[in-house]
Formats: structure tokens, sequence, C-alpha cells
């Protein structure tokens, strides 16, 4: 379930640099600050918050995590999502409202300033991600940025089974959604049109997307969605 932020007092946000925009700007984990041991491996639930904190990192060594941030308006913008190896935090982010959620039960251990020398290749990749993540935004239509997303997701996460290639990490089409711009529904219509074009198929909350899955066949259905969009806009 979509998580809703518990906003700052007044509805202002916290001046950076506070340690209390880390956990109370939203929803934080059971585990409390205190609880939790440097240099020991802390174990989360699935849907669970992992506490983001001020001067550290978290390195997640099982499990899939996803990041992601709030607007002034209080929607959810998707930062992406994080499996074994990598490094996540808000130092790598410098945002006022950050959270980091388990997308599936996750194992992760806090990384301390003087262990950061030891995973710079994990930072690196952490931020070459969210580069493209920034390329996937950067197309204008909708369609677009969720084909990239897609394809992103399938380079990540992917695995081959007979069909085609498996998104192995659960995507409910909210998530999606903050990742692209989108509502849950423009992302349901959307993924629903490409189903039915045998591009993809969908089970449950993971995509498997089809061996004819590419850019230049979804470009050809484009006008349809387009057409599609712009008559349920007029008649509303």
């Amino acid at each position: 379930m979509n998580p809703t932020p518990q906003r700052a007092v007044d509805g202002q946000a916290l001046p950076l640099g506070s340690q209390e925009i880390c956990t109370q700007g939203f929803q934080v984990s059971p585990h409390s600050l205190g609880s939790i041991t440097p240099f020991t491996c802390q174990t989360f639930a699935k849907g669970e918050s992992i506490p983001p904190l001020e001067d550290k990192l978290w390195l997640i060594e099982k499990g899939i995590a996803r990041t992601f941030t709030f607007t002034e308006s209080g929607s959810t913008t998707g930062l992406g999502y994080w499996k074994k190896g990598d490094v996540v935090g808000l130092p790598l982010a410098n945002l006022a409202v950050y959270q980091i959620e388990c997308a599936t039960p996750v194992e992760a251990r806090i990384l301390s300033r003087n262990e950061w020398p030891q995973y710079l290749e994990a930072i690196f990749y952490n931020a070459q991600q969210k580069a493209q993540l920034m390329n996937v935004l950067s197309h204008k239509q909708v369609y677009q940025r969720l084909v990239c997303l897609l394809e992103w997701l399938g380079h990540r996460f992917g695995r081959q089974v007979p069909e085609g290639l498996l998104i192995d990490i659960p995507l409910p089409h909210y998530a999606i959604g903050e990742m692209v711009g989108a509502t849950r529904e423009t992302v349901t219509h959307y993924l629903g049109e490409f189903k039915k074009q045998g591009t993809l198929i969908q089970r449950r909350c993971r995509i498997v997307l089809l061996q004819d899955f590419n850019e230049v066949s979804l470009q050809s259905i484009a006008p349809q969605l387009l057409n599609r969009q712009q008559s349920a806009r007029k008649a509303v």
C-alpha cells in the first residue's frame, strides 16, 4: 500500500541537514534509531521503511528496496530500485524528505563514513543509475517514459523465462507511476494496451517483457493510445 507521508508541522519542510527530517518527514521503521547497531545486519519486513541516517549509508545485503521523495504538494516521486550490493542513503540524495522502503524483505547494514572508500564502486553505481532514470524522465510522452523504464528495470532485475524477460521485483502500478510521472490509472491503461499488442504479460505485481518487446512496436500503437487519451479528456 502506498504510504502516506506524515508532513512536518504546519506543512513546512524542516531545514536541510537536521537529523529530525530523516525521521519525521514520513513513517519510519519500527526499528528505533537507538536499536540499530553499526556493522550488524538488520532485517526489515516487506513494506517497512529503513531509517535514513544523516551521515551514514545502508548496504543492501539481501532483497529489494525502493527510494522515493515527496513534492511540496504531497505527491510521490520514485528515485529508484536497489538490490544486493547497492548502497542507498540520505547522503547520496541530499533531500529534505527521503524514504527507503522495502519492496521485499531486506537485510541491510549501516556503512559509517570511514567505510565509504571501500564501497566507491557501489556509490558511483548509485549515481549512474539515478542519471539513467533522469534520462527516462527526459522523454516527453508517458508511453516513452514507461517503455524506457521497463527496459531499464529489465536490464537491472530481469531474468530469462520461457515467455521472455521477467522483471523479478514487485511492480505495483502506483510505484511505476511514481517513477514516470503518471497516475496509477494511466499506467494501468498503457500496460493494458501493451498487453493487448502482445508486448508484455503481467503476473500479479510482476511483468514479463516478451521477445518482441521493443520501442518500435510500441511506437506503432502510440497514436492509438494518444487518440484514446485525448478522447477521454474531451469526454470529461
